[in-house]
């Protein structure tokens, strides 16, 4: 189990409920906020890989869990949220626009994305929850810290889950490819002067234009558009919420964002 190393004192503290399994910690990071610990018995479920390169870049989405507390309500209950990439180095800093993100509790909770074969990796570790719920979050980009986790016995599986949920994938831009589920994941990539595009209502490879969208953004239906490192991003906000939501206007400054739906 791979978690926050500030999270220690409550996996010592030991299972507060007959639900909470019991843990040994294993290793702490000499320098980054990361914790190795083993469960005392084997887990229900099974383990997720770990990405050993980065392949996420800004714009891409990626998704949040956490058992934290949201803006109204206590934690407790796990929750998952797509937010979109705002820059990878060392940290990887994500964002909800305003609508979502990580919140108190939620610290040493994980970050997942897939990589451009569907497989589902976890690529970073939040270091710090936030107390509004809808601040950015910042997580450690395992890829930095690949060999720590090598040394510990910690290696990137083979084989990971794929787009087991085919249906939620199908037809979707995916960092630029078109991914589709023919039986088995198929992913495509976009030539030189392509782009991914999901204008007709299915992914499909389209030609490029040039990124003329506004410096704020602006609304396609139920997508946010967006000029993201000089080419055009595109946001499906139905997802991007965590829930229903829809692209609507920040009062404040204007700008295009992924609103929830009321």
């Amino acid at each position: 189990l791979l978690t926050a190393a500030h999270c220690a004192p409550i996996l010592e503290s030991g299972p507060r409920t007959s639900l909470e399994p019991s843990l040994r910690i294993l290793a702490v990071h000499p320098e980054a906020d990361l914790l190795l610990a083993e469960l005392e018995e084997p887990a229900e479920v099974p383990p997720l890989a770990i990405a050993d390169e980065t392949f996420l870049a800004p714009g891409d989405r990626a998704v949040v869990a956490g058992f934290g507390r949201t803006g109204t309500h206590v934690g407790g209950r796990l929750r998952v949220a797509t937010q979109r990439v705002v820059s990878v180095a060392d940290t990887l800093v994500v964002t909800g626009a305003g609508g979502s993100g990580v919140c108190s509790g939620d610290s040493g909770g994980p970050l997942l994305a897939r990589d451009d074969e569907g497989a589902l990796r976890i690529v970073g570790v939040l270091e710090r929850g936030s107390l509004s719920c809808r601040a950015r979050g910042r997580f450690r980009n395992l890829s930095t810290v690949r060999r720590w986790l090598w040394e510990h016995g910690v290696a990137p599986a083979a084989t990971s889950p794929t787009l087991e949920e085919c249906e939620d994938y199908a037809g979707q831009c995916v960092r630029g490819r078109v991914v589709r589920c023919l039986g088995r994941v198929i992913t495509e990539a976009c030539g030189a002067h392509e782009r991914c595009s999901e204008e007709t209502g299915t992914a499909e490879c389209a030609l490029a234009e040039a990124c003329d969208e506004p410096a704020f953004g602006s609304c396609a239906g139920d997508r946010l558009v967006q000029c993201v490192g000089g080419r055009r991003v595109e946001t499906r906000c139905s997802s991007a919420c965590g829930g229903p939501g829809t692209c609507g206007f920040d009062p404040q400054n204007g700008a295009a964002v992924c609103l929830r739906a009321p």
